[in-house]
């Protein structure tokens, strides 16, 4: 058997080194809600596979060149994680009894939309009018 922890939060800013490039759950690519890291590890392959060639083609691997596949990754998906993290340390300051409201009003497809980051206008306007202001300043609104 083999075992081993999920990093949940905590995006690293910087993923890359002298002829190095971390993609996945090595460097934190995970979705802070759910802790899935195939869809993330694949974005992250992608964008790493064009700045690698683009830097062997060069023939420069050094952290400086590498250092772009860090500002496409946090543009495309770093920045959306950071927001559903914001939405997961909300979720953990509810009391069971505000979970439950919460259900009451929100649809699976609302759910699914705060772990991917979307829609949280919505989430917002419904933990303001649930009397959790606090909560919904904790994810920027």
């Amino acid at each position: 058997m083999n075992a081993g922890c999920v990093p949940v939060g905590g995006l690293m800013k910087n993923m890359v080194a002298d002829g190095m490039l971390g993609v996945g759950d090595a460097v934190n690519q995970v979705n802070p809600i759910h802790g899935g890291g195939i869809a993330e590890s694949i974005t992250a392959g992608r964008i790493a596979g064009g700045v690698i060639a683009k830097a062997i083609a060069a023939k420069d691997c050094s952290a400086k060149a590498l250092g772009e596949y860090n500002k496409i990754w946090w543009k495309e998906r770093g920045d959306g994680l950071v927001k559903v993290e914001k939405v997961r340390e909300a979720f953990e300051q509810m009391s069971d009894d505000q979970m439950n409201d919460l259900i009451d009003v929100l649809s699976g497809e609302d759910l699914v939309g705060f772990s991917k980051g979307t829609n949280l206008p919505k989430l917002a306007k419904v933990l303001i009018k649930y009397k959790m202001k606090g909560i919904a300043r904790s994810i920027g609104f």
